[in-house]
């Protein structure tokens, strides 16, 4: 069932009980059970700030069950009862995660119906790359959502860890969520900052968003899509979904649902397929087109629909340094784009749009 929540038991404000909570959601989705996590900060004693930093960053993107919650004789820990640094880091790490809960939604939905586990150790989407069942990294501290976000977890204070190894599977590459600076798949020293921990996105994707921070998922139901596409480097495609439905009933299983398939190919980005019944509770519209790893800069854009074709405004672009494996001596890699959608584009139009770049 979906809808029950399980948690990893009553553990304890320590930095191994951080880092065993990765292996025991993966294990849990494993056995069928995808709405699981782990008690962010631990449930007995009280974790610093520094853990509760980490414990956040983590989990807003390996948990899908995110909770704070703590023994009753337990000091309050609510973010806003630390220190100013802690409060904002903390709540960087809880926008990240409203930014990224059509991507959750689109793959609790894959759960739903077909089983697939909604954040899985590594060797479920890369069961050929034998690092993901025998490296350590890979397989104690490191998770997928879906099989297109990878993340590391960071289990020791700054005190004891300086930097760490990261394992990218065998995939066309990789992209860091923070920068867009591409990586190779292999093992990779990174070095640890309090800012983030290292989460990348797989080449290849296209990644759903809602970019406009607001006070809950509620107030975003009518806030218009972003689409991240994160270019495989040797085709220049990429392919993504995005499932809508609204997000309170049961209305889905009468019909009242919306299922996109996206397609980046020959500069274009398009519908493949397009269907149901879209709730009118949520938006079916697209403000925003991130593009990175383009083998060009990008001049002009152009949003085709049943109403005219548009020229849009001319792409924001940016140089994209090398990143992890990428050794280019600092020259770019490639160049990343942003395209402003206006007006907006409709889902609802089925197969009848596209946008072009060039």
């Amino acid at each position: 069932d979906v809808g029950v929540a399980i948690w990893t038991g009553d553990n304890y404000a320590k930095w191994e009980h951080l880092s065993t909570s990765i292996a025991m959601v993966g294990a849990l989705t494993l056995a069928g059970q995808s709405l699981v996590g782990a008690d962010v900060g631990g449930f007995f004693k009280h974790p610093d700030s520094e853990m509760v930093i980490r414990w956040y960053q983590l989990a807003v993107l390996a948990y899908p069950f995110l909770r704070n919650h703590a023994h009753l004789e337990t000091p309050r820990r609510e973010p806003w009862m630390y220190d100013e640094d802690t409060l904002v880091a903390v709540k960087a790490s809880l926008q990240l995660r409203y930014k990224l809960l059509p991507l959750w939604y689109t793959v609790f939905e894959e759960y739903h119906r077909l089983g697939k586990p909604v954040v899985r150790p590594l060797f479920w989407d890369f069961l050929s790359d034998p690092e993901t069942h025998a490296d350590e990294q890979a397989v104690e501290n490191q998770i997928m959502l879906g099989d297109v976000l990878l993340v590391h977890g960071i289990g020791k204070p700054m005190s004891q860890q300086k930097s760490t190894t990261v394992y990218l599977p065998a995939a066309p590459g990789w992209y860091d969520i923070y920068t867009g600076s591409f990586a190779t798949p292999g093992k990779h020293g990174v070095k640890v900052t309090m800012e983030n921990i290292p989460a990348f996105f797989r080449a290849g994707s296209i990644v759903p968003t809602k970019n406009r921070i607001r006070r809950s998922s509620s107030c975003m139901a009518m806030d218009p899509h972003t689409l991240n596409i994160y270019l495989d480097p040797a085709s220049g495609e990429a392919t993504g979904r995005l499932y809508l439905d609204d997000t309170k009933t049961k209305k889905y299983q009468e019909g009242e649902k919306f299922d996109v398939h996206f397609q980046f190919k020959g500069d274009t980005l398009k519908a493949t397929s397009a269907g149901g019944k879209m709730p009118t509770e949520v938006s079916p519209e697209v403000e925003r087109v991130e593009i990175f790893g383009l083998g060009f800069e990008p001049k002009k854009a152009t949003l085709k629909t049943p109403r005219g074709t548009v020229e849009l405004p001319q792409p924001m672009t940016r140089p994209q340094l090398a990143g992890l494996g990428a050794k280019l001596g600092g020259s770019p890699l490639r160049f990343a784009a942003t395209l402003k959608i206006k007006p907006w584009i409709d889902l609802t139009d089925g197969l009848e749009w596209s946008v072009t770049i060039n």
